[in-house]
């Protein structure tokens, strides 16, 4: 904040957005060009595919929260692309397809995962960097399976792909991203 806003403070300014999850570019210049941001940077900070109003920028949500980190913080930074939908068959053999569309971070894939009735419950595994999806049927005549259903390849993606006869599937870490003090 303090580099952008060095720059020129009465041509931008740069804060942090008033719901605290990101970032805010206000065009301190008059005229009709529209303001954008764009670039890596931009990219980083929550600024892609986001339009300036009356002359201010929001970005996205770039934190994560203590309930789970962001859907773009996992593979080093990469994300998981566009999350779609999955297929979950539990060990009762009954299937329901999830719609995780529009989810940015695992706990709103594991609420909507909790939400769907497929009998299987999710949740972070142990050390917080992945999912864990249990069967609560009871059931044991047939596979836990989670399937891709779209060509988005979200369960690949989450590492929750599986076919197993196991009650539950551990994604491992999802290589989340961590920025520190020792990160050039």
């Amino acid at each position: 904040l303090k580099i952008v806003n060095e720059l020129d403070p009465n041509k931008l300014e740069m804060r942090i957005a008033a719901n605290g999850d990101g970032f805010e570019i206000i065009d301190k210049t008059t005229g009709t060009a529209q303001t954008r941001a764009s670039g890596g940077v931009a990219n980083q900070l929550g600024f892609t595919d986001v339009s300036a109003v009356n002359g201010s920028i929001t970005g996205a949500r770039v934190q994560g929260s203590l309930q789970g980190p962001l859907l773009s913080s996992l593979q080093g930074g990469k994300g998981i692309g566009t999350p779609g939908l999955i297929s979950i068959t539990n060990r009762n053999q009954q299937t329901t397809s999830v719609d995780l569309s529009g989810t940015t971070s695992l706990r709103e894939v594991i609420d909507r995962i909790n939400a769907s009735g497929a009998g299987v419950t999710a949740s972070l595994n142990r050390s917080r960097t992945g999912l864990v999806l249990q069967d609560v049927t009871g059931a044991t005549n047939g596979n836990l399976v989670i399937a891709n259903a779209d060509s988005n390849n979200t369960a690949t993606k989450l590492g929750i792909e599986a076919n197993t006869a196991s009650n539950s599937i551990d994604s491992n870490s999802l290589n989340l991203q961590y920025i520190s003090q020792s990160t050039q």
